[in-house]
């Protein structure tokens, strides 16, 4: 709805991403709309000086800013602004009730929302004194993208980049950074929607990004990127590569220290053992303020962008698990409830001992779950960018007093304290590097006349799946961040007997067989890792598919989903209108406490999830991931293998002719053992007969033979229904105190038999 306002009013929207990162794909509806201006959080610091801390200039990608990719695989969110935190007006009885004190502290992407959308009338405002007119939407969201500023993250984190509004009002008034757009993207986007039965009548609005719409392995396609300019531009594809080791190797053990509600102890009083990659550590307080530990600085000097990542069993978070009510016995937490954060400290006063008081906020992730992920986009720049901030701020700063970044681990809630008096927590402690290197896949020509030819080369060997990169257009006052995501699908034909999707290696930020489990209790739905798959149905036998998902954590969660077309009202069937990216097949887990409250939904067991999908046509289907829960004892990140096998019949739809008042005919069913057991039954549509199908339950194994009698005096049309024993499309449920309850939707395959006379 919102895309169709911003096409035919000619409308700016701006709307918030969402809070419930850092999983990818956890954009919420309608900020994942194409045509609309989405925005996600970044970090600013500045108001720590009030609490005793060094200002902080931040810049970056907060962790819970929702990420992208959408469902269709494109890019968002188009930009970031500040998020976290900054001063917002408040109610007028805040403080002395006078309206003295009515400000306050906000974050969220609701406020960066707000923030952009101040920046976009600026910027329309300059624009229309400039050229006398309005902007359009699409050049209001191209020249916002195009001046965004590089805070060194994946598309998928901070789209363009974070709004600079005066490098964007400056570029309208006086040049300096070119306009780079396409209308190819919304041409992608619209051809895959059905507008014809949205009855929307839509007008193209460019974008600085490029989507590929899906793709084959090996097939090219070609897409037209505009220069708006003065100036001689050059333009380079890159993607990513990530690199994932421990992190312990770059921690100073020694020197860690530990603020607790009595006073600082050193680190090692909590040491239990250092393995490779995990750090044991004996939690004996039933709150610690801050873990502080110096990093080596070899840990981020030579990368584009550093994750800090810790994570810990699930038994550890929640012990009870499917047997349990998800809480702590004590209060509605986990049982062990951390976060981590990420500081830079400078050694002020020379004595050698860490203080907070003399540090700079880099970014944190606190949620309510058993891994964290804290991320430093440009660390070398911007450390440089915090110096300098400092030393504005003191006036002045010792130039050889120590320095180094703190990794600070936080325990916030610790109910083994209240029964066992400590818990040992082994923390799995990696950091992942990442580079931006050149994309072979991603061709591009010089610019002519303004316009450049980008070609889109997908691998013959290329794994399903969404990726993701970007074109710089350098040669302005700035670099410009195009995104680029190719989707690459898969085909489903004639010769596919069953369809195996799975990687055991990536090197990218965004990693399609491997999730991290990045939920969040006190948070929503979104909350989590998200992935995206389209399949192309292309053989017309296919009346159905089984897809099944397997992981190896014992207390990993994961929810599957298929859409397509269907209708948006709960099987409605005809004559309700069908839609194009309705979701006809799923199983979901129900929450509990609140909207981001997961819990556990075995269907059929733990470390699998099934679920049958109706094909009623051929075309693309959009298989979707959700991850909630993770197990993270042995295997982390989790990898996930998908498994589609379709189900064939040798006609569809079965047509009888009657001779002397009978007719018979010979049906083969074929490509699943899910077929197996299941049940025959003839239900009426129009006219009457008698049918007589045998068998009228299956045996054993994926090819049948159906043999159908018919008796009747007239034409008649009936729908053979064909139920799956223990198998079903839709089914949403939850395991309380071992205890599960669901809502089941059988799976069954429906047939039209056609009766001539």
């Amino acid at each position: 709805m919102e895309d169709y306002l911003t096409s035919s009013s000619g409308t700016v929207i701006v709307h918030a991403m969402g809070n419930g990162g850092p999983g990818y794909g956890t954009v919420t509806m309608p900020g994942s709309g194409s045509l609309i201006i989405s925005v996600g959080a970044s970090t600013l610091f500045e108001y720590l000086r009030q609490y005793g801390r060094l200002p902080g200039p931040g810049g970056e990608v907060v962790s819970w800013s929702d990420r992208g990719p959408t469902n269709l695989g494109t890019a968002k969110p188009d930009v970031v602004n500040i998020g976290s935190f900054a001063w917002a007006p408040a109610p007028w009885h805040f403080g002395f009730g006078n309206g003295k004190y009515a400000y306050d502290l906000f974050s969220g992407t609701s406020e960066a929302t707000p923030m952009t959308s101040g920046s976009v009338a600026l910027l329309i405002q300059a624009y229309y004194e400039k050229y006398g007119e309005k902007p359009s939407p699409g050049v209001v969201k191209t020249l916002l993208k195009s001046t965004a500023r590089d805070l060194g993250y994946d598309p998928f984190a901070q789209g363009s980049g974070h709004v600079d509004i005066y490098e964007a009002v400056k570029t309208v008034m006086e040049g300096g950074v070119p306009r780079v757009y396409t209308f190819d993207t919304f041409n992608q986007v619209y051809n895959i929607v059905d507008n014809e039965a949205l009855n929307y009548n839509m007008k193209p609005v460019e974008d600085t990004q490029i989507y590929t719409g899906p793709m084959t392995p090996g097939e090219l396609r070609e897409f037209n990127l505009y220069v708006e300019g003065n100036g001689s531009y050059e333009l380079k594809a890159v993607t990513f590569k990530t690199v994932r080791e421990s992190l312990l190797k770059y921690l100073d053990l020694d020197k860690g220290i530990v603020i607790t509600p009595n006073g600082e102890i050193p680190l090692k009083n909590l040491i239990v053992n250092a393995t490779k990659d995990t750090l044991y550590l004996n939690v004996s307080l039933p709150a610690i303020s801050h873990i502080l530990i110096p990093v080596n600085e070899d840990a981020y000097k030579d990368a584009d962008l550093v994750n800090f990542i810790a994570s810990y069993p699930y038994e550890i978070f929640d012990p009870q698990g499917r047997n349990g009510v998800y809480s702590s016995p004590f209060s509605l937490n986990p049982w062990l409830y951390a976060g981590i954060d990420l500081h830079y400290w400078i050694d002020l006063d020379q004595g050698h001992n860490i203080s907070l008081s003399e540090t700079v906020r880099i970014n944190y992730d606190i949620r309510a779950a058993n891994n964290f992920h804290v991320t430093f986009g440009k660390p070398c720049e911007k450390i440089k960018m915090y110096e300098e901030r400092v030393k504005e701020y003191l006036g002045s700063m010792p130039e050889n007093a120590e320095r180094s970044i703190l990794f600070d681990i936080r325990i916030y809630h610790n109910a083994y304290y209240y029964i066992n008096g400590y818990v040992i927590v082994p923390f799995k402690l990696e950091l992942e590097k990442t580079y931006r290197i050149e994309w072979s896949w991603v061709k591009v020509s010089s610019i002519n006349s303004g316009k450049a030819n980008v070609e889109i080369t997908v691998p013959e060997d290329a794994t399903p799946g969404v990726y993701e990169g970007y074109i710089i257009v350098s040669g302005g006052e700035k670099d410009v961040l195009v995104p680029v995501s190719v989707v690459v699908k898969s085909t489903i034909d004639k010769n596919t007997k069953a369809l195996l999707l799975t990687s055991t290696s990536e090197e990218h930020p965004y990693r399609n067989y491997f999730v991290e489990g990045p939920f969040d209790w006190t948070w929503r739905y979104e909350s989590g890792d998200w992935r995206t798959f389209p399949v192309e149905v292309k053989d017309p036998s296919i009346v159905g598919l089984v897809i099944t998902v397997y992981w190896k954590g014992h207390d990993t969660n994961i929810d599957l989903a298929v859409a397509g077309k269907g209708s948006p009202l709960f099987l409605a069937g005809p004559p309700d209108t069908e839609y194009y990216g309705t979701i006809i097949a799923a199983k979901l887990s129900l929450y509990l406490y609140s909207s981001g409250w997961a819990v556990f939904f075995d269907r059929p067991a733990p470390r699998m999830t099934t679920i049958y999908v109706p094909v009623n046509y051929m075309g693309t289907y959009w298989v979707i991931i959700r991850n909630t829960l993770i197990d993270a004892s042995e295997h982390y990140p989790e990898n996930i293998k998908i498994m589609i096998t379709p189900i064939r019949i040798s006609q569809n739809p079965i047509t009888i002719q009657l001779s002397n008042g009978e007719g018979e005919t010979k049906v083969k069913l074929w490509g699943s053992y899910a077929l197996s057991h299941a049940t025959l039954i003839p239900i009426p549509v129009s006219g009457s007969a008698f049918i007589n199908i045998t068998p009228q339950i299956l045996g054993v194994g994926n090819e049948h033979y159906i043999d159908i009698h018919v008796k009747s005096t007239d034409q008649a049309t009936y729908m053979l229904a064909i139920i799956l024993d223990g198998y079903s499309q839709y089914s949403i449920g939850t395991t309380i105190a071992g205890l599960k309850s669901s809502i089941e939707y059988p799976a069954t395959i429906y047939i039209p038999i056609i009766i001539k006379t």
